[in-house]
């Protein structure tokens, strides 16, 4: 497996490149699409919060800042999840005819993940900016940020990998991977502190990976104290072990897969 891993990342590159070049190729908006989907979600929480249809309380951050924040890493997770399915989709043509290492596939998903996240975290830049909100006011704890980033992407790739085969035999999957993520946007405390929560939602929250690793690098940005440390780490590393099994899977589905493509 680490073999293959290994040999994949030149083909993973390529196929990054083919992919960036023609995802918006035959669309108006073009790359702006990347930014579209986090400020949506935003708009739509603030539109809430304005009707007083949410009531969020006293935050210690303007809360457009804290929504956009909370959309932007939420969108990390939701394109991690989605990646692989659509990466071995628009490769099913060169699955069935080339033998090649099935991680680049993997590889790719990751890229292509990974290059939207750092062309949204710039607009957060931005937005921090807008707000006064300086580097030398951010929280030196700033340098952990990266270990919140994985883990948010392999909990993310490690779903999406899982799902990947049965998405691409049954459409169903397909269909319903985006239903199950709006639900779960919802059900995660992205533009709501998770002290605000009650009732069922409050106990979903208790139970919700998300709840931490969203929480957790939005404290480190916003110097917002927070208690998500411990578990954001813990449930990165269950998450790598989580990602291994999805791997190895991976590798025994997809033959099968192709086989059922090929007939």
């Amino acid at each position: 497996m680490w073999t293959d891993l290994l040999a994949s990342r030149d083909l993973a590159w390529r196929l990054f490149i083919r992919d960036l070049k023609a995802r918006h190729r035959a669309s108006i908006l073009g790359y702006l699409w990347i930014l579209l989907p986090p400020l949506a979600i935003t708009g739509t929480f603030l539109l809430l919060q304005k009707a007083k249809v949410m009531n969020v309380g006293e935050l210690p951050v303007p809360y457009p800042l804290y929504v956009i924040t909370g959309t932007t890493f939420w969108q990390l997770f939701a394109d991690a999840v989605q990646s692989p399915l659509k990466i071995v989709n628009q490769s099913k043509s060169m699955l069935v005819k080339i033998n090649f290492p099935r991680e680049a596939l993997i590889l790719t998903a990751a890229m292509e993940t990974l290059f939207t996240f750092a062309v949204r975290i710039s607009i957060l830049a931005i937005c921090l900016l807008l707000f006064h909100t300086h580097p030398s006011t951010l929280n030196s704890n700033l340098i952990l940020l990266p270990i919140a980033i994985t883990g948010i992407l392999i909990v993310g790739l490690s779903i999406g990998v899982l799902l990947t085969p049965f998405g691409v035999l049954f459409q169903d999957f397909s269909q319903g991977i985006p239903l199950a993520l709006s639900a779960w946007l919802i059900a995660t405390p992205i533009a709501y502190p998770a002290s605000q929560a009650s009732g069922l939602l409050s106990q979903i929250n208790q139970y919700n990976p998300l709840s931490s690793l969203i929480d957790w690098p939005r404290s480190l940005i916003l110097s917002i104290d927070s208690s998500s440390q411990f578990f954001c780490i813990t449930i990165t590393a269950i998450s790598i072990a989580l990602a291994t099994i999805a791997w190895g899977l991976f590798r025994i589905a997809l033959p099968h897969v192709i086989s059922r493509i090929g007939s």
